[in-house]
């Protein structure tokens, strides 16, 4: 996905069932509002915490074993989490981000 990082007017984005695994490519589009990950090969989403435009992302079907850089995206109204999280996980997401719609 490395040839995206250059698309920085880009506000949504589909790369879902893809086997990504590096989000680094994605840290300069700023401008995202929607962005689909679901059924991919993402462990670490560190590098969505600089997306603070983002207002609906779906992570469902990843290998994600931590969520707090999502915490702070000031944004955020709809996340997806899909089966491949914990209820503590699930739970943690909500506390922390009570005005988010979380689903999965």
């Amino acid at each position: 996905i490395t040839p995206i990082q250059n698309l920085k007017s880009l506000t949504s984005l589909e790369l879902f069932d893809n086997k990504i695994s590096d989000l680094s490519p994605l840290s300069d589009l700023s401008l995202l509002t929607l962005l689909r990950l679901n059924e991919n090969n993402v462990e670490d989403i560190g590098v969505l915490a600089k997306l603070e435009n983002l207002e609906m992302l779906y992570l469902g079907d990843n290998e994600i074993s931590d969520y707090s850089p999502l915490y702070e995206l000031p944004k955020l109204k709809l996340l997806t989490l899909g089966a491949n999280v914990t209820d503590e996980q699930r739970s943690e997401c909500i506390e922390r981000m009570p005005l988010c719609s979380i689903k999965g």
